[in-house]
């Protein structure tokens, strides 16, 4: 098995970049906080109602509803839990997210089998049309 540190990432393919993290759970904080301890621009992408906002707004990060934050960003990383993914993919991200933003997971059971997690999912810049590749 290897195990991956920071200084075996090139990190510079994300400075520069917005990074919204959906969802402020048990991976989505530690996500959040890890990409702001390497000097990544992120807002936390967040669905209305009580939940991780209060525990997110402490920490310091940006915290916005899902869908603006995935307007205003490069990447969106989905880190809600498997069960609501889909909804918040469908509901919040696809028709907000800018042409060119790339959409990924790091988990996910409730989604296309043929893309799996092994997925990073890239918007295309034309209106309705999403491409994928493999990450």
């Amino acid at each position: 098995m290897n195990i991956h540190y920071e200084k075996d990432a090139d990190t510079s393919v994300v400075q520069g970049r917005k990074v919204a993290v959906a969802g402020y759970g048990s991976t989505g904080h530690a996500h959040a906080d890890d990409l702001r301890e390497s000097r990544v621009e992120v807002v936390v992408g967040l669905c209305t109602g009580p939940g991780s906002a209060t525990k997110a707004e402490a920490a310091g990060p940006e915290v916005d509803a899902v869908a603006e934050a995935a307007a205003a960003s490069d990447i969106v990383m989905m880190l809600a839990p498997d069960e609501h993914q889909a909804r918040i993919c469908a509901e919040s991200v696809a028709g907000h997210a800018r042409g060119g933003a790339a959409l990924a997971f790091a988990h996910g059971f409730d989604h296309d089998p043929a893309a799996g997690s092994g997925y990073l999912w890239r918007f295309s810049r034309e209106p309705d049309r999403p491409s994928s590749r493999s990450a």
